[in-house]
């Protein structure tokens, strides 16, 4: 939700709430009228009275959203929609004006059209509420995934992305023009540069590896033991073995994953890591957990350097460490890992002479992985303040039009209220109307957007069944607690007639 879209919710809620207050002000306002006191100096007063507090609300608002959004977007926007509910909300004043005596010392002038429009009125923004409430969680659950991630960053500082910046790096494109066969040979050179580099560093146990190179309907991650001790929720599912690949394929894929998708995962990862035309694999079934996986290519496909999976198909790299340094050896390698080596992590230590013995590669840069990672870090924080910060705004605007309900149903039915406690009835028994009413609303709202969400896809139905449920169970608990207290106060002047 956007600072514009949240500063009208709260217009709508002033508003809403005004309208109710003007309403059960008049019998206070006719006291002074009848003390002589002018009805427009009580009007003005009204005005300006809120002319300032709305203003000192909308500078504070805007002072806390400034700290986690940028306020900028639409604001000539946002200023034209507060005047005019300023405009608005200062004509219902206007109501003011005209009196009638016996309506106001009975509290007539409380008709029951105010409460059928509060009723209303509480519908239309369950409807809202539920639907931005859904989104709202949505996007504190898939944020706080991430910062939860960062937990895990956080410990990998002593890893580096690395890369070559080749001559090529330093010429305007428009100035270099190399041949065909120069430019396919040093691109062999780097190829196999790289790949000596990773498997030396491998067999030393001086690489974090977990990346992507492909994908069976989501991407296939590619580790090892140190990333899996390092990035998993959960490293039990490991299990020894001696062959060169372990394929862990999640049970919920048990009956889908077919032996030709075994083979194309394991036989990528041996080709483009290790240059393997051969190899061997063993597949192993686990029931659940969390990895995470690096992109640091610039964000060129995830824009914050890292995803964390549930239950994805991995292949463990488990090649012995001779193996891999015969292997290092092997300049028969038509293999190259392009850009995607720079999402593998280097541990400092490890060596970089392999780069360093291509003449034309002119400087060597270790990036540090948890910085590529960081540095979108604070604006999920931000996101997932901003969220539950809206979302705590939205329930106290769930308990503000409930209390206007309430309120008005005990102004016009405070005396059969009264009469039934004399009675015997219980709280729920004599307020059972008002239960029935405040659930129905709740449940219009939570139909209606569940409808549009079937329409028009604006979340998932189960989120936004659990929030319209909680803010239900919510909305009963809160009604019964405010008409007990209205109750409370409101009972003896009921009984004597609902004079002043």
């Amino acid at each position: 939700m956007h600072m514009n879209e949240l500063i009208k919710e709260i217009n709508k809620m002033k508003m809403s709430q005004n309208e109710a207050n003007i309403q059960f002000q008049k019998k206070k306002a006719f006291v002074r009228l009848s003390l002589g006191e002018s009805v427009y100096a009580i009007i003005l007063r009204g005005i300006l009275s809120d002319l300032i507090v709305f203003t000192l609300i909308f500078i504070i608002e805007k002072a806390i959203l400034s700290r986690f959004v940028f306020t900028g977007f639409r604001a000539r926007f946002v200023l034209w929609i507060c005047l005019g509910s300023l405009l608005i909300n200062s004509a219902l004043y206007l109501t003011m004006a005209k009196y009638d005596y016996k309506e106001v010392m009975y509290g007539a002038n409380i008709r029951q059209s105010l409460l059928s429009d509060s009723y209303l009125i509480k519908a239309v923004l369950m409807l809202l509420i539920i639907i931005s409430l859904s989104e709202n969680v949505l996007l504190i659950k898939s944020n706080y995934r991430f910062a939860e991630a960062y937990s895990k960053i956080d410990r990998l500082t002593d890893y580096y992305s690395i890369r070559a910046e080749t001559e090529n790096s330093f010429i305007p494109p428009e100035e270099y023009e190399p041949s065909f066969e120069e430019e396919e040979a040093k691109e062999n050179a780097l190829a196999l540069a790289e790949r000596r580099l990773f498997l030396k560093a491998y067999s030393e146990d001086r690489v974090l590896l977990s990346v992507s190179f492909a994908e069976l309907d989501e991407p296939i991650l590619f580790i090892n033991k140190a990333a899996v001790e390092a990035l998993a929720s959960d490293a039990s599912f490991l299990k020894a073995s001696d062959k060169d690949f372990v394929v862990y394929v999640p049970e919920s894929k048990r009956e889908t994953i077919t032996d030709e998708d075994i083979a194309f995962a394991s036989g990528t990862c041996a080709r483009i890591l290790f240059g393997m035309r051969d190899h061997t694999c063993e597949t192993v079934f686990y029931e659940h957990t969390e990895m995470i996986y690096f992109d640091l290519q610039n964000g060129a496909i995830l824009a914050n350097g890292f995803e964390r999976l549930t239950d994805p198909i991995m292949v463990l790299c488990n090649v012995p460490d001779e193996k891999a340094l015969l292997l290092a050896e092997n300049e028969d390698s038509p293999y190259s890992f392009g850009a995607s080596f720079w999402n593998i992590c280097f541990s400092s230590t490890a060596s970089t002479r392999s780069l360093g013995e291509c003449g034309f590669v002119k400087e060597i840069k270790r990036i540090s992985v948890k910085e590529q990672c960081f540095e979108n870090r604070s604006r999920i924080i931000r996101a997932v303040i901003l969220g539950v910060t809206i979302s705590a705004f939205l329930c106290v605007f769930c308990l503000l039009i409930s209390g206007s309900a309430v309120r008005a149903e005990y102004m016009i039915n405070s005396k059969r209220i009264a009469l039934k406690k004399i009675l015997g009835y219980g709280l729920v028994s004599r307020n059972r109307n008002t239960l029935v009413f405040n659930a129905v609303t709740v449940l219009a709202g939570l139909g209606i957007a569940v409808i549009l969400t079937v329409l028009f896809k604006l979340a998932p139905i189960k989120m936004m069944l659990l929030c319209g449920a909680a803010l239900l169970l919510m909305d009963l608990i809160l009604v019964t607690l405010m008409m007990a207290r209205t109750e409370k106060k409101n009972t003896a002047n009921g009984l004597r007639g609902g004079c002043l």
